[in-house]
């Protein structure tokens, strides 16, 4: 190395990257006993409670992966289909989308890789003598690397370690899952996803009105949090976020019958239901030139909510349509 005028015995180790630093303590210690709040989580073992391990920055994959393998329409094709494909399939494994949705299926329901093992003690100064004689237990959970990369493969961002949007990936995934089920036939397991919203828009000055409709797989619902409330005591009411969502707002667009730009009042409903609806909440706000996440609590009430009421109503037969009804453009 002299030649390029380094001497390897003056090099110093810089800091850790983040990464790196994550992966460490990953690999260090086992995510299988949880403090949050002074509570202590009582870790789970067998069928349906594999966890996934974290392999840099990759969480945003396992909430993803972990949510669509706990619906029946991804276990029954998936889990179920996982002996016959392996047994049957001729195909490079790395490059197989049967392969690798079959795989994590197996992963995560079998209950295989959830089994308890006894962690080596970790002694640490400081340590009181309660800890140092604890048992500690973990389960070898699953490493989807394959998974990650076969889904990743061609996209600058999810193929590499960096941190990615949860919501984001989700969309990406379901668009992936949906076009090479539907290259293989059969059933679209991500129709448990999917519906219709439509938005009428009403110009306030001549009265028409256009609808638009739009295909969706989540919805993204802002927060209206009270002014001067402190976000870390606040709670706030999903079905009070989806109501403002319905309710909507005004825009101001060109009018067909005024011939200019006008005020529309905007409202959105439902011309169907999904079978699981997702909502995400938008709780990043930007505060100078950093994006900063609140840290409000919600309140799910999925007893009490009446999704009927967000139903698409008749239209009124004596409605002035303007033109531009057919528009996908819902923003």
């Amino acid at each position: 190395m002299e030649v390029f005028g380094i001497d390897i015995k003056k090099q110093v180790k810089t800091e850790k990257t983040m990464a790196e630093l994550e992966l460490a303590l990953n690999l260090a210690f086992s995510l299988s006993q949880k403090y949050e709040e002074g509570l202590e989580f009582v870790p789970r073992y067998g069928a349906n409670f594999t966890g996934i391990e974290n392999t840099g920055n990759t969480c945003y994959i396992a909430s993803v992966v972990q949510v669509l393998f706990s619906l029946p329409e991804f276990i029954g094709k998936y889990y179920e289909g996982y002996k016959k494909h392996v047994a049957d399939c001729v195909n490079f494994s790395p490059d197989c989308f049967m392969c690798q949705m079959c795989k994590i299926a197996y992963g995560l329901s079998s209950g295989a890789y959830s089994q308890p093992k006894k962690h080596k003690k970790i002694l640490y100064k400081g340590q009181s003598e309660e800890e140092k004689n604890k048992d500690y237990f973990y389960q070898d959970g699953i490493k989807p690397q394959m998974f990650k990369a076969y889904f990743g493969k061609g996209n600058p961002d999810y193929s590499t370690s960096q941190q990615q949007d949860a919501s984001l990936y989700f969309t990406y995934l379901l668009d992936k899952i949906q076009r090479q089920e539907k290259i293989l036939g059969g059933t679209d397991s991500t129709r448990a996803f999917r519906f219709e919203i439509e938005a009428k828009l009403k110009c306030l000055t001549c009265g028409g009105v256009k609808y638009r409709k739009q295909d969706y797989s989540s919805l993204k619902l802002f927060l209206n949090l009270p002014e001067g409330c402190d976000p870390e005591k606040t709670v706030i009411k999903i079905t009070e976020s989806l109501d403002d969502y319905i309710k909507g707002d005004t825009v101001e667009i060109d009018c067909g019958k005024c011939g200019k730009k006008s005020i529309f009042s905007k409202a959105h409903s439902f011309l169907n239901f999904p079978k699981v609806l997702l909502l995400i909440m938008q709780r990043e706000v930007m505060k100078g030139m950093m994006l900063e996440k609140l840290p409000v609590k919600f309140d799910v009430p999925i007893d009490d909510l009446d999704i009927i009421k967000y139903k698409t109503p008749a239209h009124a037969p004596d409605e002035v349509q303007l033109e531009g009804n057919d528009s996908n453009d819902t923003r």
